[in-house]
């Protein structure tokens, strides 16, 4: 919980330093390659009525555009991006399928990772 509270405190480590510890914490080098990639574009491809239905009457796209504030400011997530993370989050784990809690957390990790 301490590791939690100080990444997403803004006073507490500097963001460059933030930018350095998540790619650790979340282990990104096991994921990027190609067999990860094409899991990702899989799972975000996958039909899903059910989910598309959630994401589209919650307005996700609209309503978690900027949300999170970070250091001081607000900042801003591609919605695309933001839907798709959701989207493949949904299908990978039916159990929680669409919870608006996690749409808060995406935007900070999009911050501090930089890519999808």
């Amino acid at each position: 919980m301490r590791i939690f509270n100080t990444l997403f405190q803004p006073r507490e480590i500097e963001d460059s330093l933030k930018e350095v510890i998540w790619p650790k914490l979340l282990r990104l080098e096991e994921y990027q390659n190609e067999h990860f990639r094409a899991l990702y574009d899989r799972l975000v491809n996958q039909p899903n009525a059910e989910l598309d239905k959630a994401i589209l009457e919650d307005e996700t796209r609209k309503r978690f555009n900027v949300r999170t504030l970070v250091a001081g400011k607000m900042i801003t997530v591609d919605p695309e991006k933001l839907v798709r993370v959701v989207r493949a989050y949904g299908i990978f784990d039916p159990d929680v399928f669409y919870k608006q809690a996690y749409i808060f957390m995406i935007p900070v990790l999009f911050h501090y990772l930089h890519e999808e």
